[in-house]
């Protein structure tokens, strides 16, 4: 089972040299939300897409027995923005 490691969130930040603020402001949060974050709070798949982009860490390496070699936990991007458009298309049989 893969379980997500708050612990690896601050030594990932402090690793990079950022204070919670920093990467508050590179993921457009709150500092106190990225306390919550490393305190243990559930992370949406977004934020830890973010989260990836800002420590320049793979998925993988947010869970136990992760490293980048195993970076593929599931997690799925969000859809481009004109997916639910698409998505009602498709369901009128392409008819808009």
């Amino acid at each position: 089972m893969t379980i997500f490691r708050p612990d690896k969130v601050r030594e990932f930040r402090e690793a990079a040299g950022m204070t919670q603020h920093d990467l508050g402001v590179l993921l457009g949060a709150h500092p106190q939300r990225i306390a919550q974050i490393e305190g243990g709070v559930g992370v949406h798949s977004r934020t830890l897409c973010r989260l990836c982009d800002a420590l320049g860490r793979q998925p993988g390496e947010f869970f136990s027995g992760g490293s980048a070699a195993t970076a593929d936990v599931g997690i799925t991007p969000p859809p481009p923005a004109g997916f639910p458009n698409l998505f009602r298309l498709f369901l009128r049989g392409g008819k808009p």
